[in-house]
């Protein structure tokens, strides 16, 4: 059987706020009613006092003053019992009528007189030589009245603490079951795959806490699944690059191999278009190792080699580009002397950044390549004239997979990022009037950058 945590709640509160109104209610029940007990003996006593210590007689003028600040009802009895005079709306001889059981001296006791239920108590007063008994009257209906009056305002209040407590009550586990039931439904989405986290509550508890922790669940599932998606995604673009990778460089290959036949049969021509044709071939290849890099059981040996001659070796594969589409070309590559130990990798990024520039630049557009020798490293900037990069756009292009490009495989800018922390580098972009790509490459010193291209 489902027992809702509300109800844990609000049933044990409510009983026990029951039971602590109930019994404080009972006391303060008890209480007034002695304090009306009281108050009817006192004036029974006071109106007593005042009987046995007149030494006037008792008048039905002054037994009607009695009667008013007593509000008791009096009958005056001789020595025979008879009645001599009464405050009651009856006549003598019906009242004489009603026969009085004998009563210990000034005790209260019970009697009805003419239908109606009395206090009575019997007091004897002698006034000269003349001895009475007076019998004073309190009605019962009147004590229950005074007692009816004295324990309601408690019962009432005890009624409206018992609502009061039981709505708040019912308030707090509503609230507290709602928000409940909200990190349940939570839960359920982000077991149907919704990641949208619920929004905190102002109140600092340990529900706020739990909620930041389904949050931060959420939030790690969400990112974990994306990561499965890329990594299956990967693997399946890893084995089909690898496979179209091979063919295609066994395929240029072939062709590099027939044009430079064809320049040894006929040296006499230098044609021009063969030499633009072997650097277009030659920039194809560059760009099949890149993706080959990535591809399964690609062997991981990696080649040490000039950053000077792998910057000009980037730009002149790309000049063909350049004069083919009057994109003005610059760069100061030939001055850098300093060896890097992965030089495929980092002549791939050079290309795949310097590609990505000529594509967003378009004709009459220009492309520079800048370079500036510090003592402990040398930064690379290419930046062309192209349209600026959305900032959207810019805090996610250097993830794998990610591109704007309909063509393209999002794997240009990752490799280009991983081939410059491969060589103990990094890359960043920057925006300003220029699209700004910066590579920051170590160099340590002038022995080492000799010595290294000594190895080189």
């Amino acid at each position: 059987m489902r027992w809702p945590i509300r109800n844990q709640i609000l049933v044990p509160f409510v009983l026990i706020q029951i039971v602590t109104i109930a019994i404080v209610a009972a006391f303060a029940v008890w209480t007034a009613i002695r304090q009306v007990d009281r108050e009817l003996h006192s004036r029974l006593d006071g109106v007593t006092a005042t009987i046995e210590s007149a030494s006037y007689p008792l008048t039905p003028a002054i037994l009607e003053e009695l009667h008013r600040l007593s509000t008791a009802h009096l009958i005056v009895l001789d020595d025979n019992g008879m009645i001599v005079d009464t405050t009651l709306k009856a006549s003598i001889q019906r009242l004489q009528k009603q026969i009085f059981q004998p009563q210990p001296q000034e005790s209260t006791v019970i009697k009805t007189i003419l239908g109606q239920r009395y206090l009575s108590r019997l007091v004897t007063r002698k006034a000269g030589s003349q001895r009475n008994r007076v019998l004073i009257l309190y009605s019962e209906s009147r004590l229950q009245a005074a007692r009816t009056q004295a324990i309601l305002p408690p019962i009432l209040i005890g009624v409206v603490l018992l609502f009061l407590t039981t709505i708040l009550s019912l308030w707090i586990a509503s609230r507290f079951s709602n928000r409940i039931r909200q990190l349940q439904s939570q839960v359920a989405r982000i077991a149907d795959g919704d990641f949208t986290p619920v929004p905190l509550s102002p109140l600092n508890d340990e529900l706020r806490g739990l909620t930041e922790s389904i949050n931060s669940m959420s939030s790690a599932l969400d990112q974990s699944l994306k990561q499965l998606k890329d990594t299956e995604r990967s693997f399946m673009l890893t084995q089909l690059v690898g496979g179209l990778a091979h063919q295609l460089r066994n395929s240029l290959t072939g062709a590099r191999v027939s044009l430079q036949l064809h320049q040894r049969r006929c040296p006499q021509s230098d044609d021009q278009s063969i030499h633009v044709a072997l650097k277009q071939l030659s920039l194809t290849e560059e760009q099949i190792k890149a993706l080959l890099r990535v591809s399964r059981g690609q062997s991981t040996q990696t080649l040490s080699g000039q950053l000077g001659d792998l910057l000009t070796d980037a730009v002149s594969l790309v000049q063909p580009l350049c004069a083919h589409q009057q994109i003005e070309l610059t760069s100061d590559a030939a001055d850098i002397r300093c060896c890097v130990p992965d030089s495929d990798a980092l002549r791939g990024a050079f290309l795949n950044i310097l590609i990505n520039g000529l594509e967003a630049t378009g004709p009459n557009g220009s492309v520079n390549v800048r370079t500036e020798v510090h003592p402990q490293q040398i930064s690379i900037e290419i930046s062309n004239t192209g349209p600026p990069i959305p900032p959207k756009v810019s805090q996610q292009m250097f993830q794998a997979f990610f591109t704007t490009k309909p063509e393209g495989a999002g794997l240009g800018l990752a490799l280009a990022l991983q081939a410059a922390e491969d060589n103990g580098g990094s890359l960043e972009y920057i925006s300003g009037e220029r699209t700004t790509f910066r590579f920051v490459l170590p160099c340590t010193s002038q022995d080492e950058v000799i010595d290294q291209t000594e190895n080189c």
